[in-house]
C-alpha cells in the first residue's frame, strides 16, 4: 500500500511548492478572517445590536465579505484555494490523503516519548481537516447538492461557490449568484443560531458565576 502510495505521489505533480505556499497562504488569510468574524464580531454584533437586528446585520455583513473575496479570487486569477488540486483529488480518490496521513502516523510512531507528549492533540487535530477533506471529496463525487449542503455548512458561499464553478476563471454567471446567495442563507441560518446559543450560554454562565 505505501509502494503504490509513494508511487501515485511522485507520478502526478499535484503539489509543486508554489502551489502549496499559494494555498497555505490562501487558507490561512481565510480561516483568519472566518474565525475572527464568525466568533468575535459575529457576537460583539449580537451584544450590540440585540439577536434579532444582529443576527440580519451580521449576516448580511457576512455575505458582503465573502462576495468581496469572491470577486477578488476571480479577479487575481490565482488558484489559491486549491481548486484545481481538489478536482484532480476527486479522479485520484484519497491516494494522496492517505499519503498524508500515513506520513504523520509513521513521523508520530518513530518520535520519541517526549515528542509524542507534547504533539498528541496537534496531531490530533490534524486529523480533522483530513476528516473533513475525505467527507468534502465524497459529497462532491456524488453531486453538487452534496456538496453544495457541505461546503455551505462547513464553510461558506465564497468556498462553496468557488469549489461549484470547477475551476472555471470567467465571469460569474447567474447560476453561481443563485449558487452564493442560496450558500449564504443555509450558512448565516447556521451561524446565527449557533451564535445565538453560544450568547445565551455565556450570559447565562456570567450571571451564575458573577
Amino acid at each position: 500500500m505505501d509502494t503504490q502510495v509513494r508511487k501515485s505521489k511522485s507520478d502526478s505533480p499535484l503539489l509543486t511548492r508554489t502551489k502549496i505556499i499559494q494555498i497555505v497562504t490562501g487558507w490561512g488569510v481565510i480561516n483568519a478572517i472566518n474565525f475572527s468574524y464568525d466568533n468575535f464580531i459575529w457576537l460583539a454584533i449580537l451584544v450590540y445590536y440585540g439577536t434579532i437586528q444582529g443576527s440580519i446585520l451580521a449576516s448580511l455583513a457576512g455575505i458582503m465579505i465573502n462576495l468581496l473575496l469572491l470577486y477578488i479570487h476571480i479577479w487575481t486569477k490565482v488558484d489559491w484555494l486549491g481548486v484545481k488540486v481538489f478536482e484532480q483529488l476527486k479522479e485520484s480518490g484519497n491516494t494522496h490523503i492517505n499519503y498524508i496521513a500515513l506520513r504523520v502516523k509513521r513521523w508520530y510512531y518513530w518520535s520519541r516519548l517526549l515528542v509524542k507528549i507534547f504533539t498528541f492533540l496537534p496531531i490530533m487535530f490534524m486529523q480533522i481537516p483530513i476528516f473533513f477533506l475525505r467527507m468534502t471529496i465524497w459529497a462532491t463525487k456524488k453531486n453538487d447538492v452534496a456538496a453544495f449542503i457541505a461546503l455551505s455548512l462547513y464553510e461558506d458561499s465564497f468556498v462553496t461557490t468557488a469549489f461549484l464553478r470547477h475551476g472555471k476563471k470567467d465571469n460569474l454567471s447567474a447560476k453561481d449568484y443563485l449558487i452564493f446567495f442560496l450558500s449564504g442563507i443555509v450558512g448565516t441560518i447556521y451561524w446565527s443560531f449557533r451564535n445565538i446559543v453560544l450568547l445565551w450560554i455565556l450570559k447565562y454562565f456570567y450571571k451564575n458565576l458573577f
